[in-house]
């Protein structure tokens, strides 16, 4: 879990942000069990996002929730296994790209100051999976068992190992961002929404309706609430027994055609479009499930909103450290 000579000896407790490499197993599972302590104390092959990581008697539903948040904003990948380098004392093998992993550990150990990598021992981030420790004479004999490895993995959650007893137990897993989602067309539920869009845009155009495209952000707004309004008490005479659904149908029909004329004037402005509106709601709404979409798990509505405060109140966070960023760098917030 260590660069070094010889990995420090964890305590009981520790913990550590991974990315597992199951497919890595068949090509240096033996060589790490003879050469590499944590594989014989349970830790399978992969690569460290960040060690040491929050203790377990640290470790709480805000500290899950933000390791929750921070990892969800990371599109899962596709790396590739080939070719060793040292370390001294350590024999390990190159992942590609690189880079996909150390913004994982810059992005966590931003958002846990606390935890630098690897205790801030190193200057720099260096991806990698480790083979074997040991003597140079050590070191050479793993890599010449595994110069001809060349695997490839697909990377779509961090892992958090607690160290139990002596040996790394899975505690948690945070899964990655996926754009894994049927296309509008092979999906019932949106089949109108792209004709919606398109009915927009023709309103829009420059021989469009002369009212439509008028309008901006601001001089929507009131539609927005009064269809909100009327879609509310639709619902509540339906909900009564002395209302109509088929009510509720048409003013939700009138909310999204708001919402996708305000989305349409955003997108001319070149700030967003309504696909980068529906990508962020379902971004956030998985972000503050992570009892259903990460490795959390909530038994009560009591800790449902526990877990939805603790996402929040990270969100907000973030959202500061933005801004803050920003103001550094001399641009306006968004």
């Amino acid at each position: 879990m260590a660069d070094g000579p010889a990995p420090d000896e964890p305590q009981e407790g520790a913990s550590a942000l991974v990315v597992v490499v199951p497919e890595a197993e068949a090509a240096v599972g033996a060589v790490r069990a003879a050469r590499d302590p944590s594989a014989a104390a349970g830790m399978p092959a992969h690569v460290t996002v960040l060690f040491p990581f929050v203790p377990e008697s640290a470790w709480d539903a805000a500290a899950e929730a933000r390791t929750a948040l921070v990892v969800s904003r990371f599109a899962a990948f596709d790396a590739r296994f080939r070719g060793t380098a040292r370390f001294p004392g350590t024999a390990w093998l190159k992942p590609s790209p690189a880079a996909a992993f150390r913004d994982l550990t810059n992005a966590l150990s931003g958002a846990f100051p606390a935890y630098p990598p690897f205790g801030g021992a190193h200057a720099e981030v260096v991806p990698h999976l480790t083979v074997a420790h040991g003597s140079d004479a050590d070191l050479a004999a793993a890599e010449a068992a595994v110069a001809s490895t060349d695997v490839e993995a697909r990377v779509s959650r961090v892992t958090r190992f607690v160290l139990r007893g002596g040996r790394w137990t899975q505690d948690s897993a945070f899964p990655l961002a996926t754009d894994a989602r049927p296309a509008a067309s092979e999906d019932p539920r949106t089949a109108g929404l792209s004709s919606l869009c398109t009915v927009m845009e023709r309103l829009r155009a420059r021989d469009g309706c002369p009212w439509d495209r008028e309008q901006t952000l601001a001089t929507l707004w009131p539609y927005l609430r009064e269809e909100l309004d009327e879609a509310a008490h639709a619902a509540a005479a339906a909900e009564r027994g002395d209302g109509d659904p088929d009510e509720v149908r048409e003013e939700l029909g009138d909310l999204l055609f708001n919402v996708i004329f305000a989305a349409e004037t955003a997108r001319e402005r070149g700030w967003f479009s309504i696909a980068d509106v529906i990508a962020g709601a379902e971004a956030k709404i998985r972000r503050r499930h992570p009892h259903i979409f990460g490795g959390l798990s909530a038994r009560s509505p009591e800790e449902v909103e526990r877990i939805w405060a603790a996402v929040k109140a990270e969100e907000r966070a973030e959202k500061e450290r933005r801004r803050a960023r920003k103001a550094a760098a001399g641009r306006p917030n968004a």
